[in-house]
């Protein structure tokens, strides 16, 4: 059995920091600074530019989810 690696394998943050930042961004229609402040609140010092590029890459389905329409 092969192990894989994480979605967010290589980034400086844990994957539940950034998974928390991108649900906040995108359901609630946070600002990325208010999510920055969020994060600082809890000791996480992000700037909101990493934010946006986590928003922006998670924006995009994977390339194996094909949508099917009819």
């Amino acid at each position: 059995m092969t192990k894989r690696k994480s979605l967010f394998h290589g980034h400086r943050f844990p994957a539940t920091v950034i998974s928390h930042a991108v649900r906040w961004y995108f359901r609630f229609q946070l600002s990325l600074r208010d999510i920055e402040e969020l994060l600082f609140e809890r000791s996480m010092m992000v700037s909101y530019e990493t934010i946006r590029r986590w928003c922006e890459w998670n924006e995009q389905p994977p390339p194996t989810v094909r949508i099917c329409r009819i």
